[in-house]
């Protein structure tokens, strides 16, 4: 599956994110990604945006922090440290993990909100897939 994403989504590059939020599901779908981005989890009490907002570009653990703008746009993409091409999901868990709290399944409803969110943020951005991270 990760495959035929990356395939398919890179017939879109060059093109710019163009995400909508029209009707009540899509609504209800962004405010929830909107709050899971906000909200502090784990034994850190992290949340997505206390790193890709306030630490954005800054050094943590010899890796510079990506900001929220544009993540989605390059994604699914490589990552030095999986040595595969692997989803914006997988990186969520890897997130989770991080700061202490437990993953949720892949395709769960909160991460799928999650990456409607984050995807609507980087409207404008050009995609460009597969990217890549170290």
């Amino acid at each position: 599956m990760i495959a035929l994403d990356t395939y398919f989504t890179s017939l879109s590059n060059g093109m710019p994110v163009d995400i909508k939020v029209q009707g009540p599901g899509a609504v209800k779908a962004f405010e929830e990604g909107k709050a899971n981005y906000f909200m502090k989890r784990g034994q850190l009490n992290f949340s997505c945006a206390t790193c890709h907002v306030a630490y954005a570009g800054k050094y943590l653990r010899a890796q510079i922090i990506s900001p929220l703008l544009g993540q989605s746009a390059h994604y699914p993409t490589y990552r030095a440290a999986w040595g595969a091409v692997n989803t914006f999901e997988k990186r969520f868990q890897g997130c989770d993990k991080k700061v202490g709290a437990m993953p949720q399944k892949l395709e769960s409803v909160n991460y799928r909100n999650l990456e409607y969110f984050m995807s609507y943020i980087s409207n404008g951005i050009k995609i460009n897939v597969p990217g890549y991270r170290p």
